[in-house]
């Protein structure tokens, strides 16, 4: 299956692997990913997920076979929460 055209809204818990994707992909994945359910989890490795809809519980950096990367470890905020576009710039500048 195409994880860039399936629905993902059904998952509690994603690993993505954003080095690998191309600006393209990476935003239909991203876009796909806002539909994941209140509490749900995910992982990213280089770029964190939109952060209207994500928190970034931690970032940090790990060793890798292709060498050092920063790795995202993100809750879904719950639906009702609305973060605006200056939030999410801000926090975005913060990390």
């Amino acid at each position: 299956a195409d994880i860039l055209t399936q629905p993902l809204c059904e998952g509690t818990v994603y690993f993505v692997t954003a080095t690998t994707f191309s600006d393209a992909s990476w935003r239909t994945l991203d876009q796909q990913l806002s539909d994941a359910p209140d509490g749900a989890k995910a992982v990213s490795l280089s770029v964190p997920l939109n952060r209207a809809y994500w928190k970034v519980d931690e970032a940090t950096k790990l060793p890798f076979s292709w060498g050092d990367n920063t790795v995202y470890f993100q809750s879904r905020l719950p639906s009702g929460e609305a973060v605006t576009p200056a939030e999410t710039l801000s926090q975005r500048i913060e990390t």
